[in-house]
């Protein structure tokens, strides 16, 4: 796969541009790249979805300027009424979503493009925006934040340790029934490759997750796991994107 081409990182643009672009780009990547399942109509109206977006966007982006592109970042298409792209990188001349966000019902969820945002929180802006998608996922819906979040993370120790020292309660998880040993947590940060498909990997336990308040942060490449994935169906045969589709995002095959 050839990498996108980030001169500097990926790099933020000019709000309303940003907005006016991933409007046309969003319906571009779901004809070209995709079929894209149907977003549920009661994840939230398009009026509040219009009305929450820019103050979103500004919470997650406060303080950052430019994050890294590690590896070869892929991309995340938001297709649902409440999803919107936050961070757009440089694919030549074009840019695409490497970063996106939704929420859904009670719960919000931050997605980034490729695992390696997890271990790359030392440079440029990176660790800002991952520390404002902890606070902005675990935001209840009345906008409350706790003043101490109870952090799950699943099998990324280094990510644990980071957060840990950053001065949140963190708690490793894996091994069986790790799915349910997150309720009591505020946020859960998990890399989608580690997620296993169908009702046995536990996906409507963090669709439930989500639905009641949780708050998600997760990452992968789509084009890494469809390149692995011989026959199989990104859309419809990744775990991260049974979880996501329903929530209005997906990872794409682009890079």
């Amino acid at each position: 796969r050839g990498r996108l081409d980030f001169p500097a990182g990926c790099s933020l643009v000019a709000p309303m541009r940003l907005i006016r672009f991933f409007t046309c780009l969003t319906l571009s990547l779901a004809g070209l790249l995709m079929p894209l399942p149907s977003a549920p109509a009661q994840l939230i109206s398009r009026q509040a979805a219009v009305d929450h977006v820019a103050a979103d966007r500004t919470a997650l982006l406060e303080g950052v300027q430019e994050i890294a592109a590690p590896g070869a970042p892929g991309g995340v298409t938001a297709f649902g009424p409440a999803a919107f792209a936050v961070i757009g990188g440089k694919d030549g001349k074009a840019l695409g979503p490497v970063v996106a966000a939704t929420r859904f019902e009670k719960g919000r969820v931050v997605a980034f493009g490729h695992n390696g945002y997890f271990g790359a929180l030392a440079e440029k802006d990176t660790g800002t925006l991952l520390l404002n998608a902890a606070r902005w996922t675990a935001t209840s819906a009345d906008g409350k934040v706790k003043q101490k979040l109870r952090i799950a993370v699943l099998k990324q120790e280094g990510l644990a340790a980071w957060l840990k020292e950053k001065g949140f309660q963190t708690e490793s998880v894996s091994g069986d029934g790790w799915q349910r040993r997150i309720a009591g947590a505020d946020v859960l940060c998990c890399d989608a490759h580690d997620l296993s498909s169908g009702r046995e990997g536990g996906l409507d336990d963090l669709t439930r997750y989500v639905k009641s308040g949780g708050g998600l942060i997760i990452a992968a490449s789509g084009w890494g796991w469809e390149s692995g994935a011989k026959g199989k169906s990104l859309t419809v045969d990744f775990a991260g994107n049974q979880l996501l589709a329903p929530m209005g995002l997906v990872f794409n095959n682009s890079t």
